[in-house]
């Protein structure tokens, strides 16, 4: 059994999980402490900054920084102290396997899930940690851009909610079985739509799909260009993100995450909140088979 690890800075480097080999195949196990929590209790061990992160795409950038680019199995994918691998500019590779691209969703939703219920919106302090500490490859590649992204925002909005939730109250057995979703676990349906709007849906996907050449764990298979380009993406949907929901908070504080989550479990036309996407995993065995 050999442990998998990243290097985040010289003073951190990430326990990404062990990777088992037999008769049945390879696997890699998870880490015991995610990887979220890892970055956790690094950052919070770390001098408080001088400067707080601005309010905007800087928040975007640290927030995806903490729960997707180091804080999941994509750091694994994207480790620059790996050589590139030779299928890694092969318009027809697919890079990112479907056992792989899994572990990545579970993870940064339940990251996802943890920030929001642990650290807030406004003054988070864990974001100006990040925002420090957490370096940020291709950072200076991340300018502004729309994108679609607050196609996201439309279901905060008060009018609009209502709207969405009032259409569907007639297909009964929809509706209940979308409530029933919603209130096993709100905070998390939640963060579902917010990784499928800001990662899954979005430059990503060039990279899962095509056809599958290997799984190399000795080489890294997506090139520091595509590297800036998902991270810019999902960083300026989620700043997005991180406004409106501030917004709502402050100018509706008594609404409760049910009531936020409840349109996005009703849109499953809108490719926003996959329905098929667990409610309790905070990571998975990524297995490679034979």
């Amino acid at each position: 059994m050999d442990k998998i690890t990243v290097r985040v800075n010289d003073d951190m480097a990430l326990d990404a999980g062990t990777l088992v080999e037999g008769t049945a195949g390879r696997r890699i196990e998870p880490p015991a402490t995610t990887m979220f929590q890892q970055l956790i209790d690094y950052l919070e061990a770390q001098p408080k900054p001088a400067y707080p992160c601005r309010v905007g795409k800087p928040e975007g950038v640290a927030a995806v920084n903490l729960c997707l680019r180091w804080g999941t199995f994509l750091a694994v994918l994207l480790d620059r102290d790996k050589p590139l691998w030779s299928e890694a500019r092969n318009p027809e590779a697919g890079r990112i396997n479907n056992a792989e691209m899994a572990r990545i969703n579970i993870e940064a939703s339940a990251n996802f899930t943890e920030f929001f219920r642990r650290f807030g919106i406004w003054e988070n302090p864990i974001l100006d940690r990040a925002a420090t500490y957490l370096p940020t490859p291709g950072v200076s590649k991340i300018r502004e851009g729309t994108e679609g992204k607050h196609f996201f925002r439309f279901f905060l909005e008060p009018e609009h909610a209502v709207m969405l939730v009032d259409g569907y109250r007639e297909h009964a057995d929809f509706f209940a079985r979308r409530s029933a979703w919603v209130q096993e676990n709100p905070l998390r349906v939640f963060a579902n739509a917010v990784v499928n709007f800001s990662y899954r849906n979005g430059p990503v996907e060039d990279i899962h799909g095509g056809r599958h050449l290997g799984s190399p764990l000795d080489a890294r298979r997506i090139t520091p260009g595509e590297d800036g380009v998902v991270t810019r993406f999902a960083a300026n949907r989620v700043a997005d993100i991180i406004m409106g929901l501030g917004a709502d908070m402050n100018s509706r504080p008594d609404r409760t995450w049910e009531e936020r989550a409840l349109p996005y479990a009703m849109a499953d036309r809108l490719l926003i909140t996959p329905d098929d996407w667990s409610l309790t995993k905070t990571s998975q065995v990524v297995d490679y088979g034979g």
